[in-house]
């Protein structure tokens, strides 16, 4: 048998609140880790894209290529920084392995 609070339609709306609110916290977290995963993919890309302009470079392609390449490293920019609310500061793969300086805010 069960004590019974003199109030215990407040207590169990309490024990519902809590329930409620641990329910969108779930929520929220399922969400902010999807965020991250999403963020981390468009960091990735990046990275991918500057390699493949420096190794484009390297193997003398045309100009062109390496524009499209940059265009396309500088789109993946603008995904990162709507995410994000600021410049993506983050040096990408191959600014890290050549010591190559990070692009700074303007």
């Amino acid at each position: 048998m069960k004590f019974h609070y003199a109030f215990q339609k407040i207590v169990d709306l309490k024990g519902n609140e809590k329930t409620q609110a641990e329910w969108m916290l779930s929520m929220a977290i399922g969400k902010l880790q999807a965020e991250e995963k999403s963020l981390s993919e468009l960091f990735e890309m990046r990275d991918r894209m500057f390699a493949a302009q420096q190794e484009a470079a390297q193997r003398c392609a045309p100009v062109a290529e390496i524009r499209n390449i940059q265009a396309y490293a500088e789109y993946l920019d603008s995904c990162i920084e709507k995410k994000t609310g600021r410049y993506p500061n983050r040096p990408c793969q191959c600014q890290r392995e050549t010591g190559a300086i990070d692009r700074q805010d303007a």
